[in-house]
This record gives structure tokens, C-alpha cells and sequence, in this order.
């Protein structure tokens, strides 16, 4: 009896070796191709689709010092009967809430830079006014404008300092 236990352990022993140096070429495989996938992906263009097409505007310029102090993004569709979308983007963004405007420090910042991201369908026209406030102030509101598009994907990021 002793001899078949000692038989099952070499018989074990070299299945789990095998098994170990399948199990780590199958790691190794999977490393190369998530690898492989992800440096594709990092080169992928802002839009995945070609009938779209990507402004930018910016109003201000970079200072040292400046960091994000807003950011937000949405997407919009108007109604059917409507030829234009119109979005207004104001910071701080109005609230009735008390406590919501006073945990954040929005009043304490200079706005220093605002970057605007439009994206919509190929073709389409955006125009952006500054409609209150501005640089060097602590709030703003643009109003953007946009024609021939059916969608309308924006991201505003504006940069500010401690005032």
C-alpha cells in the first residue's frame, strides 16, 4: 500500500508542474493581449464615429498656480420642431439650496481659464458668448449656440485660483 501512495504522489506531483506552466502561459497570454487592446484603445480618436465633428473654444489662458475648479459634461437633444440648441453654462452653478452653495468654495475662486469641448454631428455650426461675468471674476456664464445637429455633446472645464 505504501508504494501506490508514494506512485500517487509522483503521479501528482508532475500533473501540477504541467498544470502550473499551462496556467502560466495562459497569465502570460492574457497579459499580451489586454496589452495589445489597450495601446489600440489609447489611440482611438476623441469621436468613434466619423460623422461627427469636435470644436474647441477657450477663453483665458493658463496660470500658474490655476487648477480645474469645475467641470461638467452633458449631452442634449433638442425637441423636433427646434433648429438650433442652446445650452447656458454658468459657474456656480444657481442653486436654491443653501447648504449645497456654501460646502463649496465656488465664491472664493478667479476664474482664470475656460475650455469648452463641442461635439456634434458632421457639419454642424457652434458659436459661444460670454453672457455674464468672465476672467478674473468669480463667476461666468456662456451661452452656447449650435445648428445643424441633431445631438450636441459638450464638456466645459474651467480653471481657477484662490482668491
Amino acid at each position: 500500500m505504501p508504494r501506490v501512495q508514494h506512485r500517487f504522489a509522483e503521479i501528482l506531483e508532475h500533473t501540477s508542474s504541467k498544470m502550473s506552466v499551462t496556467f502560466n502561459f495562459f497569465i502570460v497570454a492574457i497579459l499580451a493581449l489586454t496589452a495589445t487592446s489597450l495601446s489600440a484603445a489609447e489611440r482611438e480618436p476623441l469621436s468613434s464615429s466619423d460623422a461627427t465633428t469636435v470644436e474647441h473654444f477657450t477663453l483665458g489662458s493658463t496660470v500658474d498656480g490655476a487648477v480645474p475648479i469645475y467641470q461638467f459634461q452633458e449631452t442634449v437633444t433638442p425637441n423636433i420642431d427646434q433648429n438650433e440648441i442652446i445650452v447656458n453654462i454658468q459657474y456656480p452653478k444657481s442653486t436654491d439650496d443653501a447648504a449645497v452653495s456654501d460646502s463649496t468654495d465656488a465664491g472664493d475662486q478667479l476664474i482664470t481659464k475656460v475650455s469648452l469641448y463641442l461635439e456634434g454631428d458632421a457639419g454642424f455650426t457652434s458659436q459661444a458668448y460670454t453672457t455674464a461675468g468672465g476672467i478674473g471674476e468669480r463667476s461666468i456664464t456662456v451661452q452656447v449656440v449650435a445648428t445643424n445637429t441633431e445631438t450636441l455633446r459638450y464638456i466645459v472645464i474651467i480653471d481657477g485660483l484662490k482668491a
